[in-house]
């Protein structure tokens, strides 16, 4: 969500031009307030202003035009290099609140990274300012930052109470008819505010909110409405949360095509785990979807490499290591005594246990493969609900059995977002019905189900797969629909009673003595 920037440079602009108007030329100025038609044409426009940039505060301003536009292309490793050239430039030129917006965007970019050093260090800058500059723009922004923290982290509840403070605080400027304030960013921070209302579960707070925007940004052209992508995602969840489906299809499509129109791919990824999340597409659709998700997480970890291979931070890193050298010694030192003493106790206990264990795993699988296409016997059927009449018809069990076989077949389970809900749809029953076909033939609630599926297709995948072996657990984890790489490793040590390196460990042996 990285176009609430815009919200917040109507507030800085004011501040920032009048502390340095002295040293920017007419057409500078005009292209830096240039109205853009996209991340793309934004770029550009910062490219033509670093071309005629006479000076190192236009050209600082070129730069830090160019860094916004990679940030909202999502080319995150591009924006930091950019807006680093800024910072050095800012820095010549003496200017605070230039500094500040600068590092606003570092910020952003390295949270997006999971760049947590740089993160907190860029942090501490920003927290030192705003206690020595009590100003608006300033606080405003400080806000937004703690917002995004939590939204990234999808920590809703904490993000509506940031949300809701940025709505105060605008609703406050306004009564105080604070200068170059006006009714639409109070419709913006509506927006957002609902966003993280209903991914809150608080859809009648969040419509609350949602009904008030209208007003706010009427008569605002669609090209000045930077946050007009959300409003259709927003307004497509309200109608998706009380069950409208084409309604909120509708929304969610005109989102996608303004979202593509601007060439915005983090929009573009948060409408597709929203259609998700409600499952109202086809197939097709989900399968679509899924892989939009998933490309834009390996973006993030492509951009990630990239940044951590760059000439500009190399130089930080050296610096770095050079101040701790003694101290990651020691550190290292005895982490290392302590792992050699550990694996000597360890090893020889673990190795027969975990080459057991493997060679179960190995065994299952290729029963499986052998009986995969094999449907569940007639006889089995009749056994099991000649108990359960009056739960359900023989018919019902019987189709029912077979959409969870397809259902098994397929990869929908694979998803980040898929809930008790979407299950219940795909199989197309109720609650009850789901409940029972999982308990009585799988013997497992729906959690633990979820969860041996999801294991059972990575462990599939790295049998199948040789290259998988060579993939980071974190990828195989999010590939596989676990939020994290902690949670990956422990349900999959649960399932398969050995950790997921150790499984990947003796298949890579295996298959060198193949």
């Amino acid at each position: 969500m990285f176009k609430f920037q815009c919200i917040f440079l109507f507030f800085i602009c004011t501040f920032v031009n009048s502390q340095s108007n002295k040293s920017i030329s007419k057409e500078i100025d005009f292209l830096s307030k240039k109205k853009d038609k996209g991340a793309e044409d934004s770029f550009l426009i910062g490219k033509e202003m670093l071309r005629i940039s006479r000076n190192d505060f236009e050209r600082m301003k070129s730069f830090l035009r160019m860094g916004d536009a990679k940030c909202k292309s999502m080319q995150y490793s591009e924006s930091i290099q950019y807006l680093k050239k800024a910072n050095d430039l800012v820095n010549k030129c003496d200017l605070t609140y230039d500094y500040f917006n600068i590092n606003f965007f570092l910020l952003l970019n390295y949270q997006e990274l999971d760049l947590n050093t740089e993160a907190n260090e860029t942090w501490d800058k920003l927290l030192k300012i705003s206690k020595r500059i009590q100003d608006p723009s300033i606080e405003f922004s400080m806000m937004q930052t703690r917002a995004l923290y939590f939204e990234k982290r999808r920590d809703y509840s904490n993000a509506v109470i940031y949300r809701k403070m940025i709505t105060d605080f605008v609703e406050k400027l306004l009564k105080s008819n604070y200068p170059d304030t006006n009714r639409f960013e109070l419709g913006l921070a509506y927006i957002q505010l609902s966003y993280v209302y209903l991914k809150d579960n608080k859809l009648k707070e969040a419509k609350f909110y949602f009904d008030q925007v209208p007003a706010l940004v009427k008569g605002v052209p669609k090209e000045d409405h930077y946050l007009l992508d959300l409003q259709y995602l927003v307004k497509g969840m309200i109608y998706a949360e009380n069950g409208q489906t084409i309604e909120a299809n509708k929304w969610f499509d005109e989102s996608l095509y303004l979202a593509n129109e601007r060439k915005y791919p983090a929009t573009i990824a948060k409408v597709s785990e929203e259609k998700l999340h409600y499952g109202i597409d086809s197939k097709a659709e989900r399968q679509k979807n899924l892989d939009i998700v998933k490309q834009t997480n390996q973006g993030k970890l492509n951009e990630s490499g990239k940044y951590y291979i760059s000439e500009f931070d190399k130089n930080k890193r050296e610096n770095h290591a050079i101040n701790t050298k003694f101290s990651k010694l020691i550190i290292f030192t005895s982490l290392l005594l302590f792992l050699i003493f550990f694996l000597l106790i360890m090893h020889r206990r673990n190795k027969k246990r975990i080459e057991r264990r493997f060679e179960e795993i190995i065994s299952t699988l290729q029963n499986e493969s052998e009986e995969k296409d094999i449907d569940l016997p007639q006889e089995v059927i009749k056994k099991n609900v000649s108990h359960t009449s009056r739960i359900m018809s023989v018919k019902t069990e019987k189709e029912l059995l077979i959409k969870l076989q397809l259902f098994e077949k397929g990869t929908a389970y694979t998803s980040k977002n898929f809930t008790f809900s979407n299950f219940i749809s795909l199989l197309e029953t109720n609650s009850k019905y789901a409940n029972y076909i999982i308990k009585e033939y799988r013997q497992k609630n729906f959690n633990d189900y979820l969860n041996d599926l999801r294991i059972k297709y990575i462990v599939e995948k790295l049998y199948n797969n040789p290259e998988y072996l060579n993939y980071k657990i974190s990828y195989l984890a999010d590939m596989s629909g676990f939020s994290s790489h902690s949670r990956f490793t422990q349900i999959f040590k649960k399932v398969v009673n050995i950790s997921p390196s150790q499984f990947i460990h003796e298949l890579s042996n295996k298959h060198k003595l193949n």
